[in-house]
């Protein structure tokens, strides 16, 4: 009796192999049904994986590979960085260089990538470049912020407790101010970042395509960035905005809440240790009056309840005409809510209009439904 497979159609046949997460899953399927079906396009890629061969020798025999995304468990990275710099076709590269230094070897490489590729998506994760000349980092961000196919821009220093300097570590010297962005998605997740980058990145968004911005572990207690950042929001594109990690406090975020009332995102993510008083409720007055925002995150922001409370009002509050409205709330990581607290938060829940779910603290508003997730 012919097998299931045989019965299959190849291109179903291809769309299953290729959701197969790990290698040697596939390739054991693969010598399953080799017999019962003709494997097509399967067939060199069932021979690749038979061959003993090292990454460079089967990487070569895929000319036409577009997209390279290579994990946290390798550790020869400058072997990455040289082939994506020589292949011809990949335009999308996703890198995990946990406690790996890049060299200006590296940052040369990648510069080259941009200047002949279409170079569409570039994601590095906790980058150490804090070794790299600096004319070599300069020549690499005038590559890639020129580049206009560039669409998905994702950059990460943390992780890298053992050094000191955090200011060190790379990318946190990032000068957006001479160049437009074609970027349709940005996201900085950088200690050390400071002041004068995010100002200098918020003076180009006004004529730039970014419609999702994420800037994670601002920290610098000068906010002279931030407050332009958020006065230029409502001449951008950007539909949704995460600032998480931050560093919140009365003295200088109170001044910032107001913007928040002509903030035009449809998503709004914002993330601090702890959100004190003072600040949650000149929020609250900003976010009552906010025309554009349909969901709020505060991620696992540590906020006191009266002040979620709150919050919750005001962004439920009937005079706001966004038709759909969805509220969330984790809490923190090591504090629980307590018992009355989520009863009450249950009440308010009820007379909002608010589905309440103690997952982490979740709660969702809604007009035209509420459902569960």
């Amino acid at each position: 009796m012919p097998s299931l497979w045989s019965q299959l159609p190849l291109e179903v046949v291809v769309k299953i192999a290729f959701s197969i997460q790990e290698a040697e899953d596939l390739l054991t399927i693969l010598k399953t049904i080799q017999d019962e079906i003709d494997l097509g396009p399967l067939e060199h890629l069932f021979e690749l994986g038979k061959a003993n061969s090292n990454w460079k020798d089967l990487l070569s025999q895929l000319p036409h590979l577009t997209y390279l995304d290579v994990g946290e468990d390798y550790n020869s990275f400058g072997d990455v960085f040289e082939f994506v710099a020589m292949s011809n076709a990949i335009t999308e590269f996703l890198a995990y260089t946990v406690q790996y230094k890049m060299t200006t070897s590296d940052v040369i490489r990648l510069t080259k990538w941009f200047r002949t590729q279409p170079v569409r998506r570039l994601e590095l994760a906790f980058v150490d470049a804090g070794g790299v000349d600096k004319d070599v980092k300069k020549e690499f961000y005038e590559a890639m912020l020129k580049c206009e196919t560039l669409e998905t821009l994702n950059i990460s220093n943390r992780g890298f407790t053992d050094i000191i300097n955090i200011s060190n570590r790379g990318f946190t010297d990032l000068e957006f101010i001479k160049w437009p962005l074609a970027l349709k998605s940005l996201r900085l997740n950088l200690e050390g970042i400071t002041s004068d980058v995010v100002k200098s990145l918020a003076s180009q968004l006004e004529d730039s395509g970014v419609n999702h911005l994420a800037i994670v572990q601002y920290t610098d207690k000068n906010t002279e960035g931030m407050e332009h950042l958020l006065r230029v929001l409502p001449r951008t594109s950007i539909k949704h905005l995460e600032l998480s990690h931050l560093l919140i406090d009365d003295t200088t975020w109170c001044k910032l809440a107001p913007l928040f009332e002509s903030c035009p995102v449809s998503i709004l993510t914002l993330h601090s240790e702890k959100i004190p008083t003072g600040f949650a409720q000149d929020f609250a007055t900003a976010l009552e009056k906010n025309q554009s925002i349909c969901e709020l995150d505060l991620d696992h922001s540590d906020i006191g309840h009266a002040d979620l409370q709150q919050l919750i009002r005001s962004f439920s509050n009937s005079s706001r005409p966004v038709k759909r409205k969805r509220f969330k709330v984790k809490g923190p990581y090591s504090q629980p809510i307590l018992d009355d607290e989520e009863e009450s938060l249950k009440k308010l829940a009820a007379e909002c209009g608010v589905k309440f779910m103690n997952r982490y603290l979740e709660c969702r508003v809604s007009y035209s439904c509420i459902s569960w997730d």
